[in-house]
């Protein structure tokens, strides 16, 4: 039986991260809230989500420890680090990714990467701008509250902007940008608190179940996110 509360799967998501995890009129939609569904379909639970904004993600992977969650998972292409493991649960990665820095087509900067003053963009508060920090420790890094307005930070205190593949795959289509240079690779997992142990190998059986009937690369096709990244 799942640990999840009452009949519902509460997740906690972002909505301003596709492919993974968009917010519009009509609720959410994404391959992680596709992905949620699933599995809340396949044990018996309702989905209920909830918003979530980058900015507090640190906070909300601290109140997992509490003895009452208000979560039961978090599904917004959740990168897997060994210190957000010491927090709570991943359950099986489902993709691979890498972060890349991506800037203005035929622009000379994209050679000079290396120089401290490119102004470097990035969403605030996830797991990117911790690589931005890491990769470029001398370089002016400017950074956003809402992941829509990335592209914007562009020739608005930004040079360029570091995102992930799957992510920029759509903006490289939507702007004038091209891919500068790969950053470090990392896999995307669902977190969920400790305490949801039980609810934890369920949600992994149901990903490996996915992953051998082909329901995950379907999934991931029909979100633009190529099969090759498939965990």
């Amino acid at each position: 039986m799942s640990e999840a509360r009452g009949s519902m799967l509460r997740i906690a998501t972002s909505g301003d991260y596709p492919p993974f995890s968009s917010e519009s009129t009509n609720g959410y939609h994404g391959f992680d809230i596709e992905l949620s569904q699933l599995i809340a379909g396949k044990l018996g639970l309702g989905v209920q989500f909830m918003g979530f904004s980058w900015t507090d993600f640190e906070a909300l992977l601290q109140s997992s420890l509490a003895d009452n969650p208000a979560f039961d998972m978090i599904a917004s292409g959740v990168t897997v680090t060994c210190a957000r493991s010491s927090l709570g649960l991943y359950s099986e990665a489902y993709l691979r990714n890498r972060a890349i820095l991506i800037g203005p087509r035929d622009s000379h900067l994209c050679s000079a990467l290396d120089d401290p003053r490119l102004r470097i963009g990035v969403n605030k508060g996830g797991y990117l701008e911790g690589v931005v920090r890491r990769e470029f420790p001398h370089h002016i890094v400017v950074t956003t509250d809402n992941n829509r307005e990335l592209t914007n930070l562009i020739g608005a205190g930004a040079d360029c902007i570091v995102t992930d593949a799957i992510e920029g795959k759509i903006l490289l289509k939507a702007h004038p940008l091209s891919a500068w240079r790969e950053l470090e690779r990392h896999d995307i997992a669902l977190f969920l608190p400790r305490s949801r142990l039980q609810l934890c190998a369920e949600v992994d059986a149901v990903i490996n179940a996915a992953r051998k009937d082909g329901t995950l690369r379907a999934m991931a096709l029909r979100f633009g996110i190529d099969a090759e990244l498939i965990a």
